[in-house]
């Protein structure tokens, strides 16, 4: 690897900031909002603004309260009562999260709304409808704002519902702390390589995602952004038990693929027995040794604690693949240029 970019630099240090963004936007709060007793949550957003809401969501007890997440220009059908729509947008600006917006203030102008966002058209379009708003720090890039967005949805939460967040919080932090010196983050050298060895494996190779359960699920989308957008390069994802069902006989006999791929198994220390089992047969079944399979998983604790500490691990990974690479993480040139085409044809 050479000598590390400034573009290289300032994701690293973005990455370092995870816990810190996520304490600060958990203390602010969502003071302003006054609906409650909500049991379900339906998040709208694309990106970064999705995946927190994906995160959150998977360590909720659906018995308490749930939530999903739209990524698409209108909301498809009306919620259901006890229903809190959350128009989620780093920049404010996104197009399909406007669009969503403008066909709930048309067809479901009774059911509550808050957004959360930095700023943009979308903070606007709140004031002008006194719709209380959750406001993010600007200026990040937004897939480097997820301690920000989860931080202030776990506020939410707490404030409109009982979703039981408020306990794994100081967890998740402690989790998180130790990750940033575990990882060099804290610019200390790493007490652990194992992730310089993982992105030496997966340099210039497809990394293909395999989970087992709603909370690695989840991660992986994570993973996958973030590999994508910071060291530009393709990933893919599947999900036990139905990967079992399908994907496995597509590897084949191609010896591209198995020269190419390197399976990474994210698993969680609270997946159940018959996952755990087939991770094992799949494994086997594909005939792959040690170094075309590798396995991260999440260490002890609350979920919420488990699922960021290994969302930081690929917030990590993706940041060392660039440098292999010698990528700039900053920009993503090809979603900027589509949404310049995207505005022409509007115009």
């Amino acid at each position: 690897m050479g000598q590390e970019s400034s573009g290289q630099q300032q994701m690293w240090s973005l990455v370092g900031e995870l816990p810190r963004q996520l304490e600060a936007s958990w203390q602010q709060g969502a003071d302003g909002v006054q609906t409650r007793d909500v049991s379900a949550v339906k998040v709208v957003g694309m990106g970064g603004s999705a995946v927190a809401a994906e995160l959150v969501g998977a360590v909720l007890d659906p018995a308490r309260m749930s939530v999903s997440v739209l990524r698409d220009y209108a909301l498809r059908h009306r919620p259901a009562p006890g229903t809190l729509l959350v128009f989620s947008s780093y920049s404010g600006n996104t197009e399909e999260t406007l669009a969503a917006w403008e066909d709930a203030a048309r067809y479901t102008p009774d059911c509550p709304r808050v957004i959360i966002s930095s700023g943009g058209q979308l903070a606007k379009l709140a004031q002008a409808a006194s719709v209380p708003c959750i406001s993010l720090p600007p200026d990040l890039p937004p897939r480097a704002s997820l301690g920000h967005g989860v931080g202030a949805l776990c506020a939410l939460l707490e404030a409109v519902g009982d979703p039981g967040l408020a306990e794994q919080v100081p967890a998740t932090l402690q989790t998180l702390d130790s990750g940033n010196r575990r990882w060099g983050l804290d610019g200390q050298p790493a007490a652990d390589s194992s992730l310089e060895q993982l992105a030496a494996a997966l340099d210039g190779r497809l990394p293909v995602l395999y989970t087992g359960c709603a909370l690695t699920h989840a991660v992986a989308r994570r993973w996958r952004g973030q590999i994508n957008e910071n060291a530009k390069l393709l990933v893919t994802t599947a999900e036990l038990p139905e990967l079992d069902h399908n994907e496995v006989v597509g590897w084949g006999q191609d010896t591209l693929v198995r020269q190419q791929a390197r399976v990474v198994a994210l698993r969680d220390c609270g997946e159940v027995g018959r996952i755990a089992l087939r991770f094992s047969a799949t494994r086997q079944a594909l005939g792959l040794s040690g170094d075309s399979w590798f396995e991260r998983c999440t260490g002890p604790g609350p979920a919420l604690a488990r699922m960021m500490g290994l969302v930081q691990e690929g917030d990590v990974l993706s940041c060392l693949l660039a440098r292999r690479a010698g990528v700039d993480p900053v920009p993503v040139k090809v979603i900027d240029g589509i949404k310049q085409q995207l505005a022409r044809e509007s115009s």
